[in-house]
């Protein structure tokens, strides 16, 4: 399939139901504040090692992040500095296991940046606060890791604005890599308005010494409104010409494993096979 790097949106979650995480009491009993990833980080880790992938590490995802960030903008403090405790110490566990491993490619941060939440003057202070805190906290741990922060637009803010929201957090943070999520899954945006947030995060991304990369999401909204199945190939490839256009080759799927390999199911394994096809004849189509 041609890919090359795993991006794990996260490496330990902060639902008891799903894997551990450490509690105020317990924290005092672990040695620099350690908390340790989900058990399946080592598996994945050692798949990547023998295929030759690299892995870009997500920290610590709260599923509160959504309605925490609503709140007033000093509610909205007290929780991105609780996040950062939880963010800083799985990112020590992970540097001191991989680290110094080839397979080591940086860290991801799963809590997504979109257009509307940071509108808000006081809110966006907060958060750009908190990603020079986090980034700082990294860059101690393992000064030339790469960070990477993903971003997504509903239409609240027009493409300019929000170009300059991102690229004044990319620079405040010393983001390595900024991902825009082109919003074709989800259908939160035509392709002409995906077409113009992303070309004004191409004009604007580069100018902070970060990289742009844009994530093709590849399912769609399910026939009866519940849930999203895999997409279409001929819809994908049309994500792929635009992003190819405003950014270049380096592109990431989301996801892979859900939508786009005979794992998840007879859709899934159409769409895989249409994608195999498609880049049998892909440098017929460049040469077109």
């Amino acid at each position: 399939m041609g890919i090359q790097e795993i991006i794990l949106q996260w490496s330990l979650i902060t639902e008891p139901a799903f894997f551990w995480r450490l509690t105020p009491d317990r924290r005092m009993e672990v040695p620099d504040d350690l908390v340790d990833p989900a058990p399946v980080v080592d598996l994945i880790v050692e798949a990547a090692r023998r295929h030759g992938l690299s892995v870009r590490f997500g920290l610590t995802e709260d599923p509160a992040w959504w309605e925490k960030i609503k709140n007033e903008a000093g509610l909205v403090e007290v929780f991105l500095n609780r996040l950062l405790q939880d963010q800083l110490s799985l990112a020590r566990t992970l540097v001191e296991r991989y680290g110094e491993d080839l397979v080591f490619a940086g860290f991801y941060i799963p809590q997504e940046i979109d257009d509307a939440t940071w509108i808000d003057a006081q809110r966006l202070n907060r958060l750009t606060n908190h990603l020079a805190r986090l980034t700082d906290g990294l860059r101690e741990l393992s000064p030339e890791v790469e960070i990477s922060v993903s971003c997504f637009a509903t239409g609240r803010n027009d493409p300019i604005g929000f170009a300059a929201l991102m690229a004044a957090l990319a620079s405040s943070g010393n983001i390595t890599e900024v991902l825009y999520q082109d919003g074709l899954g989800t259908e939160r945006l035509l392709p002409t308005e995906s077409a113009a947030y992303l070309e004004a995060l191409a004009t604007s991304i580069p100018r902070t010494g970060a990289r742009l990369r844009v994530i093709v999401e590849t399912f769609a909204p399910a026939e009866d409104g519940l849930g999203f199945v895999p997409a279409s190939m001929e819809r994908i490839a049309g994500q792929l010409r635009q992003a190819k256009q405003f950014a270049g080759d380096d592109i990431v799927a989301f996801s892979i494993p859900d939508y786009l390999h005979p794992v998840a199911g007879s859709r899934a394994e159409v769409l895989y096979n249409d994608y195999l096809a498609y880049l049998r004849f892909l440098p017929e189509l460049m040469q077109e």
